[in-house]
């Protein structure tokens, strides 16, 4: 008797080039070294909450300008019947930790930035500076890419027909939120 098998698909942006990968981290460090001269200059002048705005706006303009627009590919995998539900669950739930996490440090640089823009007697720029890091937030925030059961609890050799299965299927690290790569 053929064994039974779920059939996971996991969405994935295809791998860069050495050089795309070489121009992206140039891309970067050029942007936190913008990022810092803006900051150190505008601490130096007094004006830390300028600096902020100052920053946010270029990391918005790098956002829009450096957009990652690779195309995705996706990769089939073969697991035991009954367990591709809860590969994906335990995807969400890390997902879903990630983006609680994501939301509680801009949360906390929010009203640190709201904070410090009282504490100087600027009002208006504290108020700008935190709707900018907010903002900020908004713009670079990206649906995760979550695996999905595609089919369940089908034949082997027909989950070998209908898709490309990569060798090595998904371990019990996937269901505790880690995959094998």
């Amino acid at each position: 008797m053929a064994s039974r098998v779920d059939v996971v698909a996991f969405d994935e942006r295809e791998a860069l080039s050495d050089a795309e990968r070489k121009h992206e981290q140039v891309v970067a460090l050029a942007t936190y070294v913008v990022v810092a001269v803006v900051l150190g200059g505008a601490l130096v002048q007094g004006m830390l909450l300028l600096g902020v705005l100052g920053a946010v706006g270029v990391l918005v303009v790098h956002r829009f300008l450096f957009r990652d627009e690779r195309p995705i590919g996706t990769t089939y995998r073969a697991v035991d019947a009954g367990r591709g539900a809860a590969i994906v669950r335990a995807h969400e739930t890390e997902a879903r930790k990630r983006d609680q996490m994501r939301t509680f440090l801009v949360a906390v640089v929010v009203v640190v930035v709201a904070g410090w823009g009282v504490l100087q007697g600027s009002l208006l720029l504290s108020v700008l500076g935190a709707g900018a890091v907010a903002a900020f937030a908004y713009v670079a925030d990206d649906e995760p890419l979550l695996p999905r059961v595609v089919e369940a609890d089908i034949d082997r050799e027909r989950a070998d027909r209908l898709f490309e299965l990569v060798e090595g299927t998904a371990t019990t690290a996937d269901v505790d939120g880690e995959r094998d790569r």
